[in-house]
């Protein structure tokens, strides 16, 4: 039997079995050693196997990444030998399954060498060089493999950041929509508020206007309506502090000026003062309903 002459022992080889392993083989399992540092993995090795003198002389010319064995077997499962000659009928045809090595981030040192069904740990072994086109094409396929399932990693997670991107970016702009929602709502609701409070402070000063010639020589009756006015309250919900200072400047201009500049300046043109005289009892419900019971009192004491 012919042995290789070009050869580098790698540990010291055992007794009774021998094994050689082609520089591709070598240089491939080095390549996935580094791997194994975070997670424990396999390569089952095949080649062929020869008996001389009681002694086993292994030749391993391909080796495969395992799936299915992670930590040191005496007896393989069905799943793992399955596995195994998926592998060895893909890639390597002319060779048969000689055993496995435990990868774990340490020197590639001896093999797990498998006989009738038996594994066991085999130390040593010597590289030597030949041409190996299995090895090699087994090689070019993984890297190639590899590299497709890199780009599809990618291509999955560019795909699930542009979603989240998407997502993020619909729930700023429906916060920055109801951002601007609430504002003009808020908005609006101030501006009735100061309409309100305008409009409320013009009607008091109409009515205290058309009812300013009653009110001659009945000083303290303009007291006592100025009082009451000053003691109304605006409606529910409307404050003239919130309604801001449009409704404030109204109701100072109300109380410095005359009832009639007013009521001429609501209207427009200015308004003949109704005389003494010309009041009846309709116009005495009129000042009533502006000025509440206060107003009245007096009434029914100039009618009487």
């Amino acid at each position: 039997m012919d042995l290789p002459k070009n050869i580098t022992q790698i540990g010291e080889a055992d007794a009774s079995c021998k094994i050689y392993v082609e520089d591709y083989v070598v240089s491939y399992l080095k390549q996935l050693n580094p791997l194994a540092r975070e997670k424990t993995m396999a390569a089952a090795v095949y080649g062929k196997r020869k008996t001389e003198d009681n002694k086993s002389f292994l030749f391993v010319y391909g080796a495969g990444k395992l799936d299915f064995i992670q930590k040191e077997t005496k007896h393989l499962s069905q799943a793992q030998w399955q596995e195994i000659e998926r592998i060895r009928r893909q890639y390597f045809q002319d060779y048969e399954f000689l055993g496995y090595r435990i990868l774990d981030g340490e020197m590639v040192d001896g093999f797990h060498v498998c006989e009738q069904e038996v594994c066991r740990y085999v130390s040593g072994y010597a590289q030597f060089y030949e041409k190996n086109e299995a090895m090699l094409s087994y090689m070019l396929e993984s890297r190639q493999a590899e590299a497709t399932l890199e780009a599809v990693n990618y291509e999955k997670y560019d795909a699930a950041r542009g979603r989240q991107e998407k997502r993020r970016a619909k729930y700023v702009k429906h916060g920055e929509e109801k951002s601007g929602e609430d504002t003009s709502v808020k908005a609006r609701k101030g501006g009735m508020q100061v309409a309100v409070a305008t409009l409320f402070v013009l009607l008091c000063a109409l009515g205290l206007a058309m009812n300013s010639s009653a009110l001659e020589g009945k000083g303290h009756f303009w007291d006592r309506l100025k009082e009451e006015f000053l003691e109304r309250k605006l409606p529910e919900g409307t404050e003239l502090a919130s309604a801001g200072p449009v409704a404030e400047k109204a109701s100072e201009q109300v109380l410095e000026e005359t009832p009639g500049q007013v009521l001429e300046e609501a209207s427009g043109q200015a308004l003949d003062e109704p005389s003494g005289q010309a009041l009846d009892e309709a116009w005495g419900e009129e000042i009533l309903a502006a000025s509440g019971k206060v107003a009245g009192e007096e009434i029914g004491a100039k009618q009487s």
